[in-house]
Formats: C-alpha cells, structure tokens, sequence
C-alpha cells in the first residue's frame, strides 16, 4: 500500500502511527483527496502545538522566526461543543450569576434539561445538534444529560455494580 502523503514527517502531524486520541472521539477525515493535497507544491504543514502562531501580519503569519505568505487564513477557533451558543449570551440566573460563571467549573444540568439558579431556561426546548435536530428525520433526543462529576459518579457506581446493562465475557 502506498502512503497518500509522501512527506513522513507531515505524514506523523496528520495521521500519526500513535493516535493522540481513541477513534472517534474527534471528527475523522474522511473527505476525498484530503490527505493528498498535503503533497501538493504549494501547501505547507505546519505543526502550532510546537512552534505556535506569534503574529498575524498582513501578508501572512509569523511563527518565531519563520513567516509564512498566505492569500487566506481561515481561522477555526473556540467551539465549545455544549456550552458556546449559551455561555455567549448574558444569561443570568436568580443569584445574579451568568451562566458562563455558574458553569466555568464545569456544565452541571438536572436531567440535561435545566440548570439551577435558571428556572425558566428549558433546553429539550431548542432544535439544535445537541438536540439530534440538525439531521432531517433522525429522532430528537437528550444527547448529554448531565455534568461531568454526575457522569463519573454513574460510571464508577456502574462499575461498583459490576457493569449493569453490559454482557461482559
């Protein structure tokens, strides 16, 4: 099998043989000729966890010392999957509180469908991606349902419990 990227060295920044992360868990890409572009003249691959962007300069970006030239920089910055739309907007709860500050130890929800201190803030309400709403057709369903400590707390009295609603062999 021959690799798709000639370059080994951005051949391990794109698809390294140790993945950083377990399948899935980030989007794959999967779209067609993506890795073959990287052997293109004029495409460069450049590693920011290393070296980051220092400066971002009419005609392109400065990394340390190295600058490099661009007609375009697409920027794709500060998602935050779950909390982005809500933690933008000033919503205050009873408290006085925002909601960015009530969650900015981590999102807690009762049922994934209210937060306290934010009575009449219902989520279940919206149809967005969290919701399963942005695919046509697919089931609107709750898809997180509670805070990360609730979370871990499940998960360790699952496994306390040895594994309930799992076939283990």
């Amino acid at each position: 099998m021959q690799a798709r990227v000639q370059d080994p060295v951005t051949a391990e920044l794109i698809a390294p043989l140790s993945p950083p992360h377990p399948f899935g868990a980030k989007r794959p890409s999967l779209e067609q000729w993506y890795y073959e572009v990287f052997n293109q003249e004029n495409a460069t691959l450049v590693d920011i966890k290393k070296n980051p962007i220092a400066e971002i300069l009419p005609q392109g970006v400065r990394r340390s010392e190295d600058i490099y030239d661009l007609g375009l920089l697409i920027l794709a910055t500060e998602f935050a999957a779950g909390t982005g739309g809500f933690t933008q907007i000033d919503l205050r709860g009873t408290s006085g509180l925002t909601l960015k500050e009530i969650w900015q130890d981590g999102v807690d929800t009762q049922l994934g469908l209210a937060v306290p201190e934010f009575p009449n803030l219902l989520m279940p309400l919206a149809d967005s991606w969290y919701m399963g709403a942005n695919i046509p057709g697919k089931q609107r369903q709750m898809l997180f349902y509670m805070g990360s400590t609730a979370y871990m707390a499940h998960c360790n009295e699952s496994a306390e419990t040895g594994y309930a609603g799992f076939k283990l062999r």
